[in-house]
């Protein structure tokens, strides 16, 4: 069984939350400061290992970023720390790394193709704009796009729910993919009820976008999912852990009332 949306919690960061660090308004707002804690640290990812028992496979990634060098250093850190984490879990666990998508204010593409170039096999990216304070259809993330787009991997992308005016709003993602098409799309939180549109959506993008399960309030989707005009969407399992509250294990066990 694979978590296709997992967490790595990495040196980089907890220093960065340490600090405080400016250039990291959003991450200091969404994550709290217990989780530096070694303690911590340690126990959300030991729980998640002891209550998820088939859990045999990651798609692991890191946070997105702001800070050029945090970056970099974020991004060279993630299996290392991936592999710290399981050996304290005492777990073997295929990986499957995704890339963030940089900040394209502080990172070129061509600077970012250097630097996948250099990197060992990964299988997607993730972006998630309104940590840049930017939204999809800014301009300077083109040129990203293209490049997604040329590398035929699956892209990650945040959106919100509909009633929200928010950076990462519905109507962006319907703008982005009447411009690329042909990306791979994964959805975090079930695409914050896209799916609703399905029709729309299939009109437009090449391959059927992928919902992921990572939401807190996975159940309360789960009649809706199960209803015959929903039952064909294509759906993995995703907790965004050790996120959304820690609800990795509830949304765990309602897996298996999907499909």
């Amino acid at each position: 069984m694979i978590d296709h949306e997992f967490r790595i919690i990495t040196p980089e960061v907890k220093r960065l939350l340490r600090n405080r660090t400016k250039s990291e308004s959003v991450l200091l707002q969404k994550i709290p400061l217990n989780f530096v804690s070694n303690k911590d640290f340690t126990l959300v990812y030991k729980n998640y290992f002891k209550k998820n028992k088939k859990i045999n496979e990651l798609c692991y990634r890191g946070l997105p970023l702001n800070r050029k060098e945090s970056y970099f250093i974020q991004e060279e850190q993630l299996e290392e720390t991936l592999n710290l984490i399981l050996d304290l879990s005492d777990r073997k666990i295929k990986k499957k790394r995704i890339i963030q998508l940089p900040n394209p204010e502080n990172i070129t593409v061509q600077k970012f193709e250097n630097f996948i170039s250099k990197q060992k096999k990964f299988y997607g990216f993730e972006l998630i704009p309104s940590w840049h304070k930017k939204n999809i259809l800014d301009k300077k993330y083109l040129n990203f796009l293209s490049l997604v787009t040329e590398m035929n991997l699956p892209l990650s992308l945040e959106v919100d729910y509909i009633f929200r005016n928010s950076l990462d709003k519905t109507s962006n993602f319907f703008n982005i993919i009447k411009k690329f098409p042909n990306i791979r799309y994964w959805l975090p939180h079930l695409g914050c009820g896209v799916f609703l549109h399905w029709d729309k959506i299939t009109k437009v993008c090449k391959h059927k976008p992928c919902l992921l399960t990572s939401t807190k309030n996975f159940k309360q989707w789960l009649r809706i999912l199960n209803l015959k005009n929903y039952k064909n969407i294509p759906v993995k399992f995703a907790t965004d852990h050790p996120f959304n509250d820690n609800a990795s294990h509830e949304i765990y066990k309602n897996w298996f009332k999907l499909r």
